[in-house]
């Protein structure tokens, strides 16, 4: 019940507070100091013990922390066992073996906040087994990990500066739902790693076979990340929503399992993929903004699923999506425009493409090469140079989708192009009236494309009215305007001379002047590949 008040005394040995209520006033700790009970506050001292830890904090005790230099420590600076109130604030916490542990604490009685957290070999805060704490306002900076919460820990990580960890500045391995809220974390190796086993955190503890905890990851800012913002492996399940992720290298990659909700992030500038999904992920993307990248907006390869939709992609250099190597995702309703590609499906790519909306494209809307298998349906493609691409070998279904004004061609396929397309139509206004014109693609077309000119086959509708289109031609000729030509494509069994006369007549138009064709025409071509350039 009594306080007593200990002012500028050195302690060689290890102290022990059993019971009294104590104040220590700059006053500096050579040994261990262990509180077993009573409450006590610790002000603008110095702990630097080399041999074991600098205080340790058991239960019933509490205490006050509070700027303090806490150095040299063979073991932790701090470490909390107790579910009394603890707070750690403006502390100078460096060069110790670890920062803060707390390994039993409650995160509305236990507080760390506003400290400078540096140097320190493992991880500058570590919560694990039941602890749980708010971590508020700390700068964590300058060592191997930053903050790790791992096994049962819950807490509360809000308005923190993580930076120049060697790899990674959070790490979350939970069976609980720790919150990770409004931090900046900025030139990490990895930002924020999500993982079911124990592949990044620090310590030798045995992999825990399965967790369900799904941290939430919200508003918090990531840029110059040289590894990934985010990482999710190993069967991780996080709800990442409403980040900022840019100027680093990857954005997210979910690998190895990983799964969970990534939501309404907006994900831009980065050297890599937005997103990156492999290796049996299945995580749901949904209403992100992803754009401006130097490379694709989300690969997905190795074998993933997952769920991609409703989301807006616009000016990443190669493509919005490229799904390859055997994944599988559902890609739906999502908005792509000024892309080089929409979509690239390439190498055993699969999955189902449905309902987006695809415009603005300078090479091809969707690009299906070889041994890509995709199901296409319902997606309106428009205003871009090709609309879509089927390469040699290539495989799947185009079905139910909609055309409108692609410069080069609504339907490109490539000799030996195995694509089934059915049901697709060309969108065109007449006296400010919608209307649609079936586009027919003839399996001939798909398996004899070689007996058509090398250039391209290209011609109105049968019956259509001559009108003038402008028309992106290939290479370096200039823009131009021109007529196309009416051709009635006659029978094989009925050959009519008038009909011969016609045909020739358009196959020497065509010859000389390769850029004459219809928006409604499938083109055929045989020519070199102009839609390969490997992302």
């Amino acid at each position: 019940k009594h306080k007593q008040t200990v002012r500028n005394i050195t302690f060689q040995a290890a102290v022990e507070l059993n019971s009294l209520n104590t104040e220590f006033h700059q006053c500096s700790f050579f040994g261990c100091v262990t509180a077993r009970a009573g409450t006590h506050r610790i002000h603008k001292c110095v702990v630097k013990n080399h041999d074991t830890h600098g205080l340790v904090l058991h239960s019933p005790c509490s205490a006050t922390i509070e700027h303090c230099e806490l150095s040299h420590n063979r073991g932790p600076a701090i470490e909390v066992n107790t579910l009394g109130v603890v707070n750690v604030t403006h502390n100078n916490v460096h060069h110790n073996s670890h920062g803060i542990v707390v390994t039993k604490g409650d995160k509305e009685k236990c507080t760390i906040q506003h400290n400078n957290i540096h140097d320190n070999t493992s991880p500058g805060i570590t919560i694990k087994l039941d602890g749980s704490a708010t971590i508020t306002n700390n700068e964590v900076h300058d060592g191997t990990w930053g903050i790790v919460i791992k096994e049962n820990a819950d807490s509360y990580v809000s308005d923190n500066k993580c930076f120049n960890h060697r790899h990674t500045g959070i790490c979350i391995q939970t069976t609980n739902n720790p919150l990770v809220f409004r931090n900046r974390l900025h030139h990490e190796r990895r930002g924020i790693v999500v993982t079911g086993k124990g592949a990044d955190t620090p310590s030798g503890a045995p992999a825990v076979p399965e967790l369900t905890g799904k941290p939430r990851i919200e508003q918090n800012d990531f840029d110059g990340n040289t590894r990934s913002a985010i990482s999710i492996k190993n069967g991780g399940t996080p709800v990442v929503v409403r980040n900022t992720i840019h100027d680093g290298r990857w954005g997210i990659i979910v690998q190895k399992h990983g799964a969970g909700h990534i939501e309404h992030n907006d994900i831009h500038s980065n050297s890599r993929p937005g997103i990156g999904i492999k290796t049996h992920a299945s995580p749901v993307v949904r209403h992100n903004k992803i754009h401006d990248g130097q490379a694709m907006g989300i690969i997905c390869n190795e074998n993933a699923e997952g769920v991609i939709e409703d989301n807006e992609f616009f000016s990443n250099r190669h493509s919005a999506i490229t799904v390859k190597s055997g994944a599988k995702p559902a890609i739906k309703r999502n908005k792509i425009t000024k892309e080089k590609r929409g979509l690239d499906i390439a190498e055993d790519g699969c999955g189902i493409i449905e309902d987006n909306e695809i415009t603005h494209c300078s090479k091809s809307g969707l690009s299906i090469k070889a041994g890509a298998k995709p199901t296409v349906l319902a997606n309106k493609l428009s205003y871009g140079r090709q609309g879509v691409v089927a390469h040699e070998k290539s495989g799947g279904e185009v079905e139910r989708n909609i055309f409108s004004k692609n410069e080069c061609g609504n339907v490109v396929v490539k000799k030996g192009g195995a694509t089934e397309f059915r049901n697709n139509q060309y969108r065109y206004e007449e006296d400010n009236v919608e209307k649609f014109v079936p586009i027919e693609v003839p399996s001939e077309h798909t398996h004899k494309a070689s007996i058509y000119p090398s250039q391209a086959f290209m011609a109105t509708l049968p019956g259509e009215a001559p009108q003038s289109t402008r028309v992106k031609p290939i290479g370096d000729v200039k823009r131009h305007t021109t007529t196309v030509p009416v051709l009635d494509i006659p029978p094989k069994t009925t050959t009519s001379s008038s009909s011969l006369g016609d045909s020739a007549r358009l196959s020497s138009e065509v010859k000389n002047n390769p850029t004459i064709h219809s928006p409604h025409t499938p083109i055929v071509d045989d020519s070199s590949d102009d839609d390969t350039d490997a992302a």
